[in-house]
């Protein structure tokens, strides 16, 4: 196993449950994921919603996973009969994939999902985050996909460099001014 490459395979899918909740905890409990991508290097995350998302909303979720992030909540995965994990309140969206007892992932007082993905032992291993496009992939479906870790890092260094040398060439004193 290339542990660096699982790390961030493991960060972007646990930070793909995190977007889940805070997504729906801004604009409704109607974007319920319809599918995903989870790779070392970005998460892409489809949804049903009849509209691109504001700036606002935009940022309310950013802000949202990141503060979930900074504290550093546990990630617990547990099996239970499929009954109990609903019970439980799991989102569970995908029922015809799973038997009657499922693998659940919990991130501590915030969100609970059936998933039988690899995961991060507690939310701040995430690292940053950064949503890095929003868009529609067809009639009443959107996608989001975002970056986490080093390569949230990466951009935030690579928007900074460019911000700076826009600064450079305007003559300005600082990226302030």
């Amino acid at each position: 196993v290339d542990a660096a490459r699982r790390a961030r395979t493991m960060r972007n899918h646990t930070a793909t449950h995190l977007l889940h909740r805070a997504l729906r905890n801004t604009v409704g409990e109607q974007a319920r994921q319809a599918g995903s991508l989870v790779t070392p290097d970005y998460l892409r995350f489809d949804f049903p919603f009849d509209r691109a998302l504001t700036d606002a909303e935009r940022r309310v979720i950013e802000a949202e996973v990141r503060r979930v992030v900074r504290e550093d909540r546990p990630v617990a995965p547990a099996y239970m009969p499929m009954a109990e994990a609903v019970a439980l309140g799991a989102d569970a969206f995908f029922d015809e994939k799973y038997g009657e007892t499922v693998r659940t992932v919990a991130v501590e007082s915030y969100s609970r999902e059936l998933c039988g993905g690899t995961h991060c032992r507690a939310t701040g291993q995430i690292g940053g985050f950064l949503i890095t496009a929003e868009r529609s992939i067809g009639s009443g479906m959107r996608r989001i996909e975002a970056v986490t870790g080093d390569a949230a890092d990466a951009l935030v260094a690579e928007r900074f460099g460019l911000l700076e040398r826009i600064a450079s060439a305007v003559a300005a004193q600082t990226i302030d001014a």
